[in-house]
């Protein structure tokens, strides 16, 4: 942080060329040059650089989502290339009994098809079941990770708030200070 300089002997002088009393001029200067040497004002400087850190923040958080999301759409679409492959497997398995079941029970075909069709549909709603939970499990790490970075642009957003209003305060106060020992 950087310091207001002001000139003590130019203000006291120009008070008294305004008709006030040495003493009374030189307790205002006193009371304006301790106001400005407070040390925790932010300055354009730290405000830009605080502006420059958040959005360096920002690009690393976009940077990790977008490598996170990348990460999560190669792990979903490997799982459902797993999930393919085992479906397509025990389809096979599933055909093979059919067919050999068939050739020795021909009489009993209409059962057969429908203990089938029975294991299709408990194939599918598997299927489907773990379908619906890798897109929930996904949904959720969505959810989690936009919310950890709402709250990170909430607190930093807190932070530059309650920063800038120390300096309004201060200012004010500056100034009511001033204002009383001209008025």
């Amino acid at each position: 942080m950087h310091s207001v300089s002001f000139d003590t002997h130019k203000f006291i002088t120009t008070l008294i060329s305004a008709g006030m009393p040495l003493g009374q001029a030189e307790t205002i200067s006193d009371v304006l040059r301790d106001s400005h040497d407070i040390g925790n004002l932010a300055t354009k400087a730290d405000l830009c650089g605080l502006r420059n850190e958040l959005h360096t923040s920002i690009e690393k958080l976009e940077l990790n989502t977008a490598a996170n999301m990348e990460k999560l759409e190669l792990s979903t679409a490997a799982n459902m290339q797993k999930l393919e492959l085992s479906t397509a497997a025990n389809m096979e398995k599933l055909e093979l009994s059919t067919a050999a079941n068939i050739e020795k029970l021909e009489l009993s075909t209409a059962a057969n098809m429908e203990r089938l069709e029975a294991n299709m549909q408990k194939l599918e709603l598997n299927t489907n079941a773990r379908i619906d939970r890798l897109e929930l499990n996904a949904n959720a790490r969505m959810d989690r990770l936009e919310y950890s970075t709402a709250a990170s642009f909430e607190r930093m957003e807190l932070h530059l708030i309650f920063k800038l209003s120390s300096v309004l305060i201060i200012g004010i106060g500056a100034a009511t200070a001033v204002t009383k020992w001209l008025g």
